[in-house]
């Protein structure tokens, strides 16, 4: 029988013990999902994800079965915000603090409207700057750390740009920032704070068009940024090599081919374990040590002995695949949030489109720990929550947000 653990979410108590105030308070921090779930493009929903934890833990593989024969739920209704596609353009989504940015990855005009900020403290919608020309992705670093005082967080988008004959990436960073036309004594009623873009001074180091960013995670150091890319044709998932970037003196370093980042996509810092932690392939968790000062990434890590992802296997048959993608959002305090997209058990995969019906979001709380033997588990792993959706646009996949 499993030990009963203390509630991480409770201050070190016990389930119910604590007051009902301060639980209100704890929960303030939502988890927002965006979904191209109806037929006219997307929608924001907004889930207490912390109501989902129980005093009890359960970390058996009986529990992978549960989830696939548990009822799905409906996600809350309505949802908080819903975005009409326009021109059926690629979209970026992207949160810094209580705002999520809402962008096109089409070339735009200069008359062009700016990008949607949506602040989901307010429920207030504003219009931003425009994105970088041609931007290949949006991000956040990390800030605070090392016991330095905690700095600001800024969005940081990537965007392509011709240098010297061959095309790189080059960085650009959004923040909230005085207005300089505010500061003219002779205007004193314009706003003195707005969203104003940067752009870094060097790009990155490789050819874009040969390598894309793989795996990306900000350092504790709260100015650094690894990236690991791969090869855009051949073997695409051979991993090439390592790249830090300093954000404030906006110089890049090489760290070679010899060590890659080795999750997929955003990785988080999580400073019980002292290490980054992103998801692997094939649904495992995997933890590897952050890199101490300028040194090459460490190749020491560590994955979990189980299957994180609620999936179904291929059988040999790719027609049959049902996983369609997954995320992982960090709460802090060595929380995680798991989100995996599947089309539910008997829909035919040529009928998950168009018609907007068949798929299941699952979602997973789960924290991380080493056991005595070094191995790295899932603690506090709850019952996954599942939500029956639609789907209508090929090529979009869920975003997860903590906030």
């Amino acid at each position: 029988m499993a030990k009963r653990r203390r509630c991480d979410d409770c201050g070190g108590k016990r389930a119910g013990s604590e007051p009902a105030a301060k639980l209100q308070q704890q929960r303030r921090k939502h988890l927002y999902l965006v979904l191209d779930d109806w037929d006219k493009g997307f929608s924001l929903h907004k889930l207490d994800v912390l109501g989902f934890f129980f005093s009890s833990d359960s970390d058996e593989e009986e529990e992978e079965e549960e989830v696939e024969q548990q009822q799905l739920r409906r996600l809350p209704d309505p949802p908080a915000l819903r975005l009409t596609e326009t021109r059926h353009s690629p979209m970026l989504f992207a949160a810094l603090g209580s705002s999520v940015f809402i962008g096109s990855k089409e070339p735009c005009s200069a008359q062009a409207t700016g990008a949607l900020v949506y602040d989901t403290g307010t429920a207030a919608m504003a219009i931003g700057p425009r994105l970088p020309e041609d931007p290949c992705g949006l991000f956040v670093a990390g800030a605070g750390g090392g016991g330095e005082k905690k700095k600001k967080k800024k969005l940081y988008a990537l965007a392509y740009v011709e240098h010297e004959g061959t095309q790189r990436v080059s960085v650009q960073a959004l923040s909230w920032a005085r207005s300089a036309a505010a500061a003219l004594e002779a205007e004193p009623w314009l706003p003195s704070h707005g969203w104003s873009w940067e752009t870094l001074p060097a790009t990155a180091p490789f050819d874009a068009d040969e390598e894309s960013v793989a795996s990306y995670a900000a350092h504790p150091d709260g100015r650094t940024i690894f990236f690991s890319t791969r090869r855009r044709r051949c073997d695409r998932s051979r991993r090439v090599g390592t790249y830090s970037l300093d954000t404030e003196s906006g110089e890049w370093r090489s760290h070679g081919e010899g060590s890659v980042l080795p999750f997929q996509g955003q990785g988080y810092f999580e400073r019980e374990l002292d290490a980054w932690v992103g998801l692997h392939k094939d649904g495992y968790i995997c933890a590897c040590q952050a890199v101490s000062g300028t040194a090459a990434p460490a190749p020491e890590w560590r994955k979990t002995e189980h299957k994180l992802f609620r999936r179904h296997e291929d059988d040999g048959d790719p027609e049959r695949r049902r996983h369609l993608s997954a995320t992982l959002t960090y709460m802090g305090n060595n929380r995680f949030c798991l989100v995996e997209s599947a089309v539910r058990d008997g829909v035919d995969l040529r009928h998950t489109y168009g018609g907007g019906h068949g798929c299941a979001l699952h979602v997973t709380l789960f924290g991380l720990k080493y056991s005595r033997e070094g191995e790295l588990q899932a603690t506090v792993r709850r019952t996954t929550t599942s939500y029956k959706v639609s789907k209508y646009i090929p090529g979009f996949y869920h975003q997860a947000f903590w906030m």
